[in-house]
């Protein structure tokens, strides 16, 4: 290392200024640290100037003193050149796809094998004969029930055609599956029947002052027996048969003075002329009132 020297031994006696700077020139270490405090106040103008050692007053320095500045003065070039060079830009990273998961199916625990059964086989000979045992036991009772709801319905018809309430005998047979022997006395409830609930209609408009439904209920009686008499007669049943219909035939001459032909000869008219006779004699006898 070299010896050091007495800065105060080289400075000028007269003390002066150095050149361009009004200011008295600081000597030794002063004029160093206000030499590096310069560098650094002012990065924006001098980053394109180098720092030149030989600047300072070689007479101040000793050679320690030089190396340090000019150690600095590298420093400071490296870290100009360090910022002036661009940052790289950052890559972006591209983004991995990510995996699926696969599903692992689970594996059922293997079953345990079945016992073998040992039960004794029935014989399929067994079996159909059970079936068709089966089946006939259904058959028996669903003919069993059917006979005896036939029984059971045939025997009211009966009770009613017995005591003269034919209607009721009638509504009793309708919509059975008769036997053949059993029809007859279905015709015979019908046609007496027909008579029968005309009379009924009858005694029922006329308790309500309808007199236009009570010709109406008439006429049409009258009607059907003239026109169901032949039938009637066929049947055996004549007599009664005349009976309900002279009954009718009266009452339409007395309340109404209309006689069995004019019923017969009403009761083929259309609907709107038939209904237009009814109003005609009901109007004559002032009964519309």
């Amino acid at each position: 290392m070299a010896e050091q020297t007495d800065p105060s031994a080289d400075a000028d006696p007269e003390g002066s200024p150095a050149e361009g700077d009004g200011a008295p020139v600081k000597k030794g270490l002063g004029a160093l640290i206000d030499k590096i405090k310069s560098i650094f106040s002012k990065k924006d103008k001098e980053e394109d100037q180098v720092l030149d050692i030989s600047q300072a007053p070689q007479e101040d320095l000793n050679q320690e003193n030089l190396d340090i500045l000019k150690e600095l003065s590298e420093a400071e070039q490296k870290s100009k050149k360090a910022k002036k060079e661009k940052k790289p830009k950052k890559e972006k990273k591209t983004k991995e796809p990510k995996e699926k998961k696969v599903k692992v199916k689970k594996e059922k625990p293997p079953k345990s094998p079945k016992e073998p059964d040992n039960s004794p086989k029935i014989p399929a000979k067994v079996i159909v004969i059970f079936l068709v045992l089966a089946v006939s036991i259904v058959a028996l009772i669903t003919l069993a029930q059917h006979m005896m709801g036939y029984k059971l319905s045939l025997s009211d018809a009966r009770t009613a055609y017995n005591a003269g309430d034919y209607f009721t005998s009638y509504e009793d047979l309708m919509g059975m599956d008769l036997k053949e022997a059993d029809e007859d006395l279905f015709k015979k409830a019908r046609l007496l029947g027909d008579l029968q609930k005309r009379d009924q209609e009858y005694q029922v408009f006329v308790k309500r002052q309808k007199y236009e439904l009570a010709l109406d209920s008439l006429v049409i009686g009258v009607a059907r027996y003239e026109e169901n008499l032949d039938e009637a007669k066929e049947l055996g049943i004549e007599d009664e048969y005349t009976k309900l219909g002279d009954a009718l035939a009266e009452l339409l001459q007395d309340q109404y003075g209309v006689s069995s032909e004019d019923a017969v000869a009403m009761y083929q008219l259309n609907r709107e002329d038939y209904s237009l006779r009814i109003d005609e004699i009901i109007a004559s006898l002032h009964l519309d009132d």
